[in-house]
């Protein structure tokens, strides 16, 4: 399911698997590497209204070819702190969101 010379899907391999109950698309940007269609996957998704997650647990502190950290683009951005991850705190984890308004309801 990755993209030629990736680690990650791209636009063209979303596509193809995407069905009309599609509402959501979970990307992992995997050992430091940032997705390298991440910016067309972003506006796929916004085009389609699908929800963009960002797991950045591998990548945290990484930045796509044009700069932009991995985690900014989608509306969400998650991270593990599990033992094996770069940054660790034994277990756990955080989600961020882009909007406010989603903000306020990941709040516990």
């Amino acid at each position: 399911d990755c993209a030629p010379g990736s680690l990650n899907p791209g636009k063209e391999e979303l596509l193809r698997k995407a069905t009309p109950r599609t509402k959501a698309v979970i990307l992992c940007h995997t050992y430091g590497v940032a997705c390298k269609d991440i910016r067309a996957i972003a506006s796929l998704c916004k085009e389609r209204h699908w929800w963009l997650v960002e797991d950045i647990c591998e990548a945290m502190g990484t930045r796509d070819d044009e700069g932009d950290l991995v985690g900014t683009f989608g509306d969400f951005g998650v991270a593990s702190l599990y033992a094996n991850k770069p940054i660790t705190a034994g277990d756990g984890g955080w989600v961020h969101a882009r909007e406010a308004k989603h903000h306020d309801r990941l709040k516990s």
